[in-house]
């Protein structure tokens, strides 16, 4: 079938959801399309996640996470992304989404597989290796968030999408220093520029600053501005070619909300999305995500 009916096929069993969706998504994935297509498998692997996916917001609604984690699909697609993430013979990029999904539903399971392969001597493709930091990262953010005293504490959806991100957003638990929105994002701003700084906590910015922005909640220009160009900066961070990608996918969020982004803004984000799309020497998943 043409890609196009393919991709269709795969998000109607996204919406569906359920066992069957499931089961036919990894017979795909690991069976029918191995090595057929790198964008295909990436999809698939991603889906998965979502399907299974616990967001931020629900982190601490144990009814939730134990809804997600007593489904019968559970442990078989664990494994199945397992299996997909170990395989070296499968595209790097491939590989990368599955370990991305494992983060999303938080498959505790798996950091032993996250941690090995985080590691340069276990893994060659730095984009699989900055994935599994990621999953491996959010899945104790959220561990340690279960070890602390959450009796008074409450989880904010500050997403205004519908997907399970790979990393928190900065003001998840709602603290003093949250609550000038501006200098918070001028503060994620700040981490999100700095080539130095964790990984996970350059994603966590970058999702601080999209779900601010989309929320149309930064009331000063500078702060938007401050914002857009440190997502812009890191879309052309030589630091990571992960990272790389996922601004090309935050910032595609962004110019989906454009009527909460200055028209200005708006150009700049533009003229950086084809400046990365239109380099040959750019990595490939970027490319796709800009």
């Amino acid at each position: 079938e043409p890609m196009p009916k393919r991709f269709t096929s795969m998000f109607c069993l996204r919406t569906i959801g359920n066992n069957f969706a499931t089961k036919n998504l990894v017979k795909s994935l690991n069976e029918i399309s191995v090595n057929e297509s790198p964008l295909l498998e990436h999809e698939l692997a991603y889906i998965l996640g979502q399907i299974l996916g616990i967001r931020d917001h629900e982190l601490l609604d144990k009814n939730r996470i134990d809804e997600v984690r007593n489904r019968a699909d559970y442990d078989f697609v664990r494994e199945n992304l397992e299996s997909c993430m170990s395989d070296t013979s499968r595209d790097s990029v491939t590989r990368h989404e599955a370990g991305e999904a494992l983060g999303a539903m938080l498959s505790e399971k798996s950091l032993p597989l996250l941690d090995k392969l985080s590691l340069e001597e276990n893994e060659a493709f730095p984009e699989v290796r900055d994935t599994c930091q990621i999953a491996s990262q959010r899945i104790r953010w959220f561990q340690d968030l279960q070890k602390s005293d959450t009796t008074y504490k409450t989880l904010e959806n500050r997403n205004p999408f519908q997907a399970t991100d790979p990393a928190p957003p900065l003001n998840l638990l709602k603290l003093a220093w949250h609550e000038n929105i501006n200098n918070l994002v001028n503060e994620a701003a700040k981490i999100l520029s700095d080539p130095k700084a964790n990984i996970f906590e350059r994603y966590r910015s970058s999702f601080t600053i999209r779900n601010e922005l989309c929320s149309h909640n930064i009331s000063d220009k500078s702060a938007r501005k401050n914002g857009i160009q440190a997502l812009l900066t890191a879309l052309h961070c030589p630091s990571s070619a992960l990272l790389r990608h996922e601004m090309g996918y935050v910032l595609g969020q962004i110019l989906a909300c454009f009527d909460e982004v200055d028209k200005d803004l708006q150009d700049l984000v533009i003229d950086s999305l084809e400046k990365s799309v239109t380099n040959d020497g750019e990595h490939g998943m970027v490319r796709h995500e800009s």
